[in-house]
């Protein structure tokens, strides 16, 4: 599976997507800011804590998979 850093984001938050063998990928925002998060289009698989809005917070990690 291919494995790329995720841009668009500030310097204190990492991101990266992989694609996955159905065609989809998987993205992992992790958030190490204090500013919340914009999560990108999809299905959110699991995260580490309540999403308000659909963004995630300080100290908190999203996988979601998009098409």
């Amino acid at each position: 599976s291919a494995f790329a850093w995720q841009d668009g984001y500030a310097d204190d938050v990492i991101a990266y997507r992989r694609a996955c063998a159905d065609g989809h990928e998987l993205v992992c925002v992790v958030n190490f800011g204090d500013a919340a998060v914009a999560l990108p289009d999809g299905e959110v698989l699991l995260a580490s804590g309540k999403l308000e809005g659909g963004a995630l917070g300080r100290d908190q990690a999203a996988w979601v998979i998009v098409k």
